[in-house]
């Protein structure tokens, strides 16, 4: 998939989450959400994310393959927990409950 593909499919599943919930959707959200969304095609050199990572993005290749381990659940735990991390030393402020 295509870079505009998978950004375009986690802002759909997010802004429907979001409506079950009643966020409102902040810039800073909708970049997390397209940063994440990248992350998983990493592993290809030809990728939007890695041609501009490109000095890490050939390692990962030779080193796991393509969806390997960036594709794999322990990587998905290991975002979860570095980015619960990130939100527990920098709490968001801006969303807005009913």
């Amino acid at each position: 998939m295509s870079a505009v593909t998978h950004s375009s499919i986690a802002i759909f599943c997010n802004l429907v989450v979001l409506s079950f919930f009643n966020f409102t959707l902040q810039f800073e959200h909708l970049l997390a959400m397209i940063v994440f969304a990248l992350i998983p095609d990493i592993d290809t050199p030809g990728s939007f994310i890695g041609k501009v990572f490109f000095f890490i993005s050939n390692r990962i290749n030779l080193a796991f393959g393509h969806r390997g381990f960036i594709h794999s659940l322990h990587f998905l735990l290991i975002i979860i927990a570095l980015s619960s991390f990130v939100f527990f030393l920098f709490p968001p402020t801006m969303y807005v409950f009913p």
